[in-house]
């Protein structure tokens, strides 16, 4: 899953240094863009033209979160973005198995890979969280770990990102207001010398009124 509000990102690309098989996923225009190359022995800049580029979605970088599924098998991907229809194409040619290094997941970590990498995608902006390869929580296990360490039988780990809590794990049964008619009736608050509310809302709309809470005759209100 993931959620920015600009309109293009490298979420996620591989590396090898022997062969210019590649993953390329990203936010470009404001669709997600797959670029995958496979069976390709020498890097070269003419490489790009082999790419098989899969498109979906549109304005993805809407700040809301979306999930990208990518799953293939021999030479049939599939592409799904959120709850919407798949994208199916088949890969041309002899080889389908993908070699590969190194992950990168919301950027490149060196300056020299983005020189041998060739991509033209800048750095991700925004939150990325779930992401597994191989049914394996590489974000999860990152948080486990400190910045660069090992785990046995899995590869090193480099984290440059920052972790965060999201704000909607603490949200305690929500209420969604679905017209300028409907509203909850509480009793008043009584609250005669000091007070403290808090909690978050979100809207389209340009004006509304979150809360009122009426005084008695000389008295202030909220």
């Amino acid at each position: 899953c993931f959620r920015t509000s600009k309109p293009l990102g490298l979420l996620l690309i591989t590396s090898t240094a022997e062969t210019g098989d590649r993953i390329e996923l990203a936010v470009a225009a404001g669709r997600i863009r797959l670029a995958l190359r496979l069976g390709v022995r020498e890097k070269k800049k003419e490489d790009r033209e082999k790419d098989k580029i899969l498109l979906a979605g549109q304005n993805v970088n809407d700040n809301e979160f979306h999930t990208v599924r990518l799953s293939r098998r021999g030479s049939n991907l599939k592409l799904q973005l959120d709850s919407q229809s798949p994208i199916r194409a088949e890969i041309q040619g002899k080889h389908t198995a993908l070699q590969w290094r190194t992950i990168h997941l919301g950027g490149l970590y060196h300056e020299e890979e983005e020189v041998s990498m060739t991509t033209t995608v800048p750095n991700f902006v925004g939150e990325i969280q779930h992401f597994y390869l191989n049914n394996i929580p590489y974000i999860e296990l990152a948080r486990a770990l400190s910045t660069e360490q090992s785990i046995a039988g899995f590869p090193s780990i480099k984290v440059t990102a920052k972790f965060v809590k999201h704000a909607t794990d603490n949200l305690h049964r929500p209420v969604t207001f679905r017209s300028k008619h409907t509203f909850i009736g509480l009793p008043m608050l009584r609250a005669y010398s000091s007070i403290h509310i808090d909690f978050m809302f979100r809207t389209r709309e340009a004006d509304g009124l979150i809360m009122f809470n009426g005084g008695k005759k000389k008295t202030s209100s909220l």
